[in-house]
């Protein structure tokens, strides 16, 4: 269970941080 927990939260900071990179780069081109 634990290691799923671990699993998830490392996939949504990865989103997290796709996500912010993305809004970033779009601030950028603007």
């Amino acid at each position: 269970m634990r290691t799923y927990l671990i699993s998830m939260g490392i996939r949504t900071l990865c989103f997290v941080a796709a996500a912010v990179a993305f809004v970033v780069t779009g601030w950028v081109w603007l």
